[in-house]
């Protein structure tokens, strides 16, 4: 697992490269073998990286003995500015941008939004980074790296973003919610501020999943993962209070 966490920085570079090269035949290989597959399989597979329910499935797992949440926001913020900021500095045109539409599968509408790096992806390994940092067990790492693969990878099969985008996405991702995470644990902040901070964040993330409306609503996993997030988002703010109260 260490050297799945660490890979060395030769094959890292090779890959990256050899992706980058061959980015859009690649997305032509990998779309065309996701179009096997149902696309509602692929729909449900993609909600799960949408930040609403990300930050839901988050919250149920968190490890509030070990934080009360300040880390939780602000590797959210900084994943959020990087990605972000990334994705209108380069205006990587996406797919159903770049391609023509009769030339790959699509899955649900045109997105038109810029395309590098991917934001879900990111969302799913930031996530996966936090609970592999809270959670310091091998399988925990496997399971959550495992689930986070088959968000980016649920993307190409999307049609909306190519091969690199999803890498790119992955790397930062795993950077900012492993690592960062990590070193945020370092760092020590006022007991009775992280608490009120704490508590604004668990409102807002239960807000958000009850009334945030997911994409791609014409497919049936799409209700379900939405009734998904809300449950968990009540689940991880019961939590929450109980701990927070008791500080």
């Amino acid at each position: 697992m260490n050297s799945l966490l660490r890979p060395k920085p030769t094959i890292f570079i090779a890959t990256a490269v050899a992706i980058f090269l061959l980015n859009q035949s690649l997305f032509s290989t990998v779309n065309a073998i996701g179009a096997y597959l149902p696309e509602s399989l692929w729909v449900l597979i993609t909600n799960l990286g949408d930040t609403s329910v990300a930050l839901a499935i988050i919250l149920a797992l968190y490890a509030y003995k070990q934080d009360s949440g300040v880390r939780l926001l602000i590797v959210a913020i900084i994943g959020t500015l990087v990605i972000q900021g990334l994705k209108h500095l380069f205006g990587v045109d996406r797919p159903p941008v770049a391609l023509d539409l009769n030339s790959f599968h699509l899955i649900g509408s045109t997105v038109k939004s810029p395309s590098f790096p991917s934001g879900h992806t990111a969302t799913a390994f930031i996530g996966a980074g936090i609970l592999a940092a809270q959670y310091p067990l091998t399988w925990v790492k496997r399971v959550v790296l495992i689930c986070a693969g088959l968000i980016g990878l649920s993307r190409i099969m999307m049609g909306v973003h190519w091969p690199f985008d999803v890498l790119i996405g992955a790397i930062l991702g795993w950077v900012i919610g492993y690592y960062g995470y990590q070193k945020l644990m370092t760092v020590q902040f006022n007991k009775r501020l992280s608490t009120w901070i704490s508590g604004a964040v668990v409102l807002i993330i239960l807000i958000n999943a009850i009334t945030y409306h997911l994409p791609y609503s014409e497919f049936w996993p799409t209700v379900y993962v939405h009734y998904a997030a809300v449950a968990l988002a009540l689940i991880g703010a019961f939590r929450a209070v109980k701990v927070l109260t008791k500080g």
